[in-house]
């Protein structure tokens, strides 16, 4: 069955804003940001025999509320327990924990490690015969680590085709722009310049980047890893939230809740999410 990733992307944005406004910490703009990447890579998990096969790396594990609703949505959890986020004795902790949930590939939170831990999978399975894909899933504030860039000459001088990269490039860091502590420097170019291919999609249109999986996928010719930068919007869905610096920690008042509900209309496409957590 095709599945609406449109409908699905703002359904989890309601789910991230849920889980904000009841249980807090919830990094809030960076997980609205990343929500049409993470539900791109999961369709294309999901969608064919060898779906089992290929594994994620949510590298940037502060956008977990993201990974979580994502996971409810395609039946990997129940809805229900995006619920316990962030109480105690909960599996879906603020960072997401390999130990406690374990279908996350692995417990991130401490940035700068995901790509490097994705290629040494894409080069265990190329060494097995196995054909799959690993995906890792970046922020662009985690391109400031120096070990990004040691795992991405890894990747290709070993000529990992079966890595893709995806980097959340919403421009928004922690507690600057990206621009005031990297610079104006481009990240497509750093990625060729160690030896990637690598394009810039609109970071919010699901659809666009879920075709991109496919045709890299299907190039029969592929000679380098992928590296795809999503040019996003901090928060993006909520106007009160997008493009916000104070968003990366804030949780929204009554007042913002209200609006971001409306501006999603959860009401009509996740009235099953209003009652989980009504």
């Amino acid at each position: 069955m095709e599945r609406n990733l449109d409908l699905a992307t703002r359904r989890c944005a309601v789910a991230i804003v849920l889980m904000a406004y009841y249980r807090g910490e919830a990094h809030l703009a960076s997980s609205l940001s990343v929500i049409d990447g993470l539900i791109a890579v999961l369709n294309f998990v999901d969608k064919g025999e060898s779906s089992s096969k290929h594994r994620i790396f949510l590298s940037k594990g502060h956008a977990a509320p993201a990974l979580y609703a994502a996971l409810a949505e395609f039946g990997i959890i129940e809805p229900e327990e995006l619920l316990t986020f962030n109480t105690p004795m909960t599996r879906l902790g603020i960072h997401p924990s390999r130990t406690l949930l374990p279908e996350v590939e692995y417990s991130s939170g401490s940035l700068g490690h995901g790509l490097a831990i994705a290629a040494g999978v894409a080069l265990g399975n190329r060494l097995r015969g196995n054909d799959s894909f690993a995906f890792a899933v970046l922020g662009d504030g985690e391109t400031n680590e120096g070990s990004i860039w040691e795992g991405a000459m890894f990747a290709a001088n070993q000529n990992l085709t079966n890595l893709v990269v995806l980097v959340d490039h919403n421009k928004v860091q922690s507690v600057a722009r990206y621009e005031e502590v990297a610079g104006g420097y481009s990240i497509a170019n750093k990625f060729k310049a160690f030896g990637w291919e690598a394009i810039t999609l609109p970071g919010n249109n699901v659809n666009l980047i879920f075709e991109e999986l496919n045709r890299f996928s299907n190039e029969s010719q592929r000679i380098k890893p992928l590296a795809i930068i999503l040019d996003s919007t901090a928060g993006a869905r909520v106007s009160c939230m997008e493009n916000q610096v104070l968003w990366h920690y804030r949780r929204p008042n009554d007042q913002e809740f209200d609006l971001a509900m409306r501006e999603l209309d959860a009401a009509n496409i996740a009235p099953d999410l209003l009652e989980i957590f009504s």
